[in-house]
């Protein structure tokens, strides 16, 4: 029987100027005609592939155009897959973890969306969250699996920021635009990346961890009993609509307003009510209960090193893409200080998979303090990391975020900004467009008869909104602060008003968990937190 990877169907959209590649699997042997129809065209492009010994084929249509209205044929003898309303435009991964994944339906500014323009030349894709082989028979993923339109019924089920960004681009770059979903909330880089470039680097801390808690004697049936049983290892409710306890909890978590002190604290002794509920009924069964075994990973955990590079990104590559957003990094807290190089790892695998340098557009971590057991203590480590891995590696770029944060929540609820400032990247790196689209940021500081001089890439219109300018501190050579009460900002660059600055001083921005940025550019992007020593 021929079968195509999931990811193709009716709906979908295509990259333009790429080859277009389609796989899937068949009996061995057999041959596959596929058959490319566009519209106003006399001739369709007809390619043919052969089954290799073990099912698998893979053929390509040559680059198209953009182009609306296409249709697909899959043929082999009397079978035959049709996909229709296909789109040939610009095709983006948004991946990453629950800053990503969160969906519209979530979004502060969902009404607005919702009673808008319907855009049809928007489509998206939400590869389904698997971390084992057969989980996908374990549990209904009827909501994953297909091209959604943009309608009242599917606008909701989009990541928020992914369609944003699509809106933006479709707007400024007149092409249809699909976006293919690949992110899973609260996983760390090394779950989309591949062991075997794990293994080569820093990254190894997170396989020894891994396979350190593995106990012996561990009986894979009954661990993955267990697992199915846990309500949170259900990933098949993207909306958090279900009836039971946990996943009524996340949506009140993940809802714009549950974002007080208060309510989040309510919100803490429910989960703990519902892991010691967990814990009880684990304890009659007689089974390993996982609060207790805290180092242990499931051999079937979203968590372990690989595990969606296997189970997600393999199953949508060489599927033709322009580029991914990135937003992920606030799981890597527990080994901040390796998260450049296991980020720049899993970069460079998923280059591999498609064989291609693609572009990656990565979205610095919005200010954060404090919540149960997750803080933004190490906010700052990861952010230069972050920083680091755009500055040094080619193809790869940094969105700020930094206006978006909140003390008490780690989901930011308006992800509009995040989505248009991705837009803006995209449009001036990938796109090729002269425009403003990096947020300042400062690259040294000098001495200057007066105090010092702040010198800021990308600072063209900078200026403060309000009369203080937020975050910023002034220490002296032994850590000391030195009162900052006159600024001025002359040329895109910040001048420091003190006579008592001298050099080695540093000037710190933002180097915290949570702040509050005031700084902007001309470009309205907020800047990038930084810390420079005055020369």
């Amino acid at each position: 029987m021929i079968q195509a990877a999931r990811i193709f169907g009716s709906h979908m959209v295509l990259q333009q100027e790429k080859e277009i590649k389609i796989w899937g699997t068949a009996s061995p042997g057999q041959l596959i005609e596929g058959i490319l129809e566009l519209e106003n065209q006399k001739a369709p492009d007809r390619r043919t592939a052969t089954a290799d010994a073990k099912g698998r084929w893979q053929l390509c249509f040559l680059p198209k155009p953009i182009s609306f209205g296409v249709r697909i044929t899959m043929k082999s003898g009397r079978e035959s897959l049709v996909w229709e309303d296909i789109l040939i435009g610009e095709v983006w991964i948004a991946g990453g973890q629950s800053n990503m994944e969160y969906p519209l339906e979530l979004d502060a500014e969902k009404k607005a969306v919702l009673e808008g323009s319907m855009y049809s030349g928007i489509r998206f894709f939400d590869v389904p969250e698997i971390s084992y082989q057969g989980e996908e028979r374990d549990y209904d993923y009827g909501d994953y699996g297909f091209w959604r339109r943009c309608t009242i019924k599917d606008l909701p089920f989009f990541s928020a920021v992914g369609y944003y960004f699509a809106q933006a681009l479709s707007d400024a770059r007149k092409v249809p635009v699909g976006i293919v979903g690949c992110n899973w909330g609260g996983t760390a880089c090394h779950s989309w990346t591949d062991p075997k470039r794990l293994v080569q680097g820093p990254g190894a801390v997170w396989l020894q961890e891994y396979e350190a808690g593995l106990w012996d004697g561990l009986d894979l049936e009954e661990e993955r009993k267990r697992f199915c049983k846990r309500p949170e290892n259900d990933r098949t409710d993207l909306l958090y609509q279900k009836s039971d306890a946990w996943t009524k909890l996340w949506r009140r978590i993940m809802y714009p307003g549950a974002n007080s002190e208060e309510e989040l604290k309510e919100l803490e002794a429910s989960l703990k009510q519902i892991e010691e509920q967990l814990k009880t009924e684990e304890e009659m069964q007689g089974q390993p209960c996982q609060k207790e075994k805290k180092a242990v990973v499931s051999p079937y955990s979203q968590h372990r090193p690989g595990a969606l590079y296997e189970h997600m990104v393999k199953k949508i590559a060489p599927y033709p893409i322009r580029g991914v957003l990135w937003y992920q990094g606030e799981s890597d807290h527990v080994h901040a200080k390796i998260y450049k190089d296991v980020l720049e790892a899993m970069i460079f695998c998923w280059r591999s998979l498609w064989r291609e340098e693609l572009p990656f557009l990565l979205v610095q971590l919005a200010p954060f303090g404090q919540w149960i057991e997750s803080s933004g203590s190490q906010y700052p480590i990861l952010r230069r990391c972050q920083e680091d891995v755009a500055r040094k590696m080619p193809g790869v770029y940094l969105a700020s975020a930094s206006d978006s944060g909140m003390p008490w929540d780690v989901h930011p609820k308006h992800k509009r900004p995040i989505g248009l400032r991705l837009a803006l990247m995209a449009r001036k790196y990938v796109y090729q467009e002269d425009i403003l689209a990096d947020a300042p940021v400062a690259r040294a500081a000098y001495l200057t008869k007066d105090g010092a001089r702040v010198v800021f890439e990308h600072g063209d219109g900078l200026h403060i909104i309000g009369d203080v300018l937020e975050c910023l501190q002034v220490l002296d050579g032994q850590g000391e602060p030195i009162l900052v009460s006159n600024l001025k900002i002359r040329h895109g660059d910040l001048h420091i008003v003190n006579s008592q600055i001298r050099r080695g001083a540093r000037i710190r921005f933002a180097m915290e968990g949570y702040y509050k940025v005031n700084l902007y550019n001309k470009a309205g992007l907020p800047g990038i937190p930084f810390e420079v020593v005055v020369e």
